[in-house]
């Protein structure tokens, strides 16, 4: 269920901030897990609370272009296409497949 993902993921996001901090990688992307999670059940507001979370300290730890950063990018392409914004999704989409064609040298 929902509940026991988001419970599961929150002890997961506490243990991980405590030994490692909020902005490390691995805090970023139980955010981002976070924000599927909301994101399946229809809360778009909260999975993009997360994802925006996950996407500073990515690009803090990462730079702009890295494929985490473009992954967070496109899940958050997905809650606007999800509200209906879809211009604003596909150029989320395209500029994470662009940074995911510049880190595979493609």
């Amino acid at each position: 269920s929902y509940t026991a993902a988001l419970t599961t993921l929150s002890d997961s996001l506490r243990i991980s901030v405590l030994c490692y901090g909020e902005d490390h990688p691995d805090s970023a992307e139980t955010l981002s897990s976070i924000g599927m999670v909301h994101l399946a059940r229809g809360d778009y507001e909260a999975a993009m609370k997360f994802y925006q979370v996950s996407l500073r300290v990515k690009r803090a730890v990462y730079g702009e272009d890295h494929p985490d950063v473009a992954r967070v990018l496109i899940r958050i392409g997905m809650v606007y296409d999800e509200g209906g914004r879809h211009g604003k999704a596909m150029r989320l989409y395209k500029q994470g497949l662009a940074i995911q064609r510049l880190s595979l040298a493609l």
